[in-house]
């Protein structure tokens, strides 16, 4: 082979290498915006979710805990963020990367799953359904308990401890009754001293392990029965629960929160890399989130305390709101700096 063919046959193979690697270096980079976008999405869906999840009684006054609009309002803003709100089909497939969203409260949880079923047309749908009230319960030789997120239990008397007749088995207690009450004097004996009940470090410990261990079973179960409702949408991703840390998990165990676990979704086109996470929030933690709305120009722009854009600008309304929602009914746009996938202004001006 002459010299000039080796030398033509050298360029082309080098182009072919240097394109190859261009192509990845596209790749890599589409994949880690991709990964920051979803990442926004899914905060936000989370704030705002977790913000409709307590609700006031309007009858009662009372606080009550809302699942549905929560979990609904976690999917309108996913479905938002991603331009799908007016698609039925893809919102489908969307919920198909979602195996299971969780809602915690104090003395249980609820699951909401998707589930199989027969229409009267004949045909097999899916839809998302919640299981009912979960408990966070434990059991050792004497009792079968059922915690909630202070220190109120439910005891069930396996023992007849403390009815020896046995006609009453479960008794609503609370852990500083059992531990200085006279009555409780024989459930102290029979369990002795360095039974869980009688220690705060103990206690909190096996409380704390017994709703992160069954939460963690249930939702690996239907995150892996999950597996085959995603063959329907093509979906070959292999479900399963993601290992997360104790200090995730602290923040629904300290009063209602949310868990979504969000896997297999392809990052961009014809790449394996897909978008995994389980994400949580509790009530406590964000309710506090404030915005405030802006008068700029023929329009007004609403911004999350702390902004920058916040300081020293006499265009600020005094009012202040706890919601996105809030600040879309008083007319406001998304700040660009603080929300950066929010509804912005469009480019026209009246």
């Amino acid at each position: 082979m002459k010299l000039s063919q080796l030398s033509i046959l050298f360029v082309g193979i080098l182009l072919l290498v240097l394109y190859s690697m261009d192509i990845r270096t596209d790749n890599v980079e589409a994949i880690a915006e991709t990964k920051n976008d979803m990442d926004i999405y899914l905060n936000k869906a989370m704030e705002s979710a977790v913000q409709e999840l307590l609700q006031i009684d309007a009858t009662s006054g009372k606080e009550i805990l809302d699942k549905d609009k929560a979990a609904d309002t976690f999917l309108s803003s996913m479905y938002s963020s991603l331009g799908i709100l007016s698609d039925p089909s893809a919102q489908e497939k969307f919920r198909a990367y979602v195996p299971v969203i969780a809602v915690t409260t104090r003395d249980g949880y609820y699951l909401k799953y998707n589930d199989k079923f027969v229409g009267t047309d004949g045909y097999s749908y899916v839809s998302m359904r919640w299981t009912e009230k979960l408990p966070y319960s434990y059991e050792d030789d004497y009792f079968i308990y059922k915690f909630t997120m202070d220190t109120d239990l439910v005891l069930y008397d396996k023992k007849n401890i403390l009815d020896a007749t046995g006609s009453t088995k479960m008794f609503d207690v609370n852990i500083q009754d059992i531990r200085t009450l006279n009555e409780y004097a024989i459930l102290r004996t029979a369990v002795g001293p360095n039974s869980f009940l009688l220690e705060d470090e103990k206690f909190s410990n096996v409380r704390q392990q017994a709703i992160i261990s069954h939460i963690e079973e249930d939702l690996s179960w239907y995150i892996s029965r999950h597996n085959d409702i995603a063959k329907r949408y093509g979906i070959t991703y292999q479900f399963s629960l993601p290992v997360s840390d104790t200090s995730e998990w602290a923040k629904t165990i300290k009063g209602p929160g949310i868990i979504v676990i969000f896997q297999g979704m392809p990052l961009i086109e014809d790449v394996t890399k897909v978008y995994n996470r389980m994400t949580f929030s509790g009530a406590g933690v964000m309710k506090d989130i404030v915005y405030y709305i802006e008068q700029h120009g023929w329009y007004y722009l609403y911004h999350r305390e702390g902004c920058t854009r916040l300081v020293g600008n006499i265009n600020k309304r005094d009012e202040h709101y706890y919601s996105v929602e809030e600040c879309a009914e008083m007319g406001a746009y998304a700040c660009e700096l603080c929300d950066p996938v929010g509804i912005h202004v469009p480019d026209y001006s009246p």
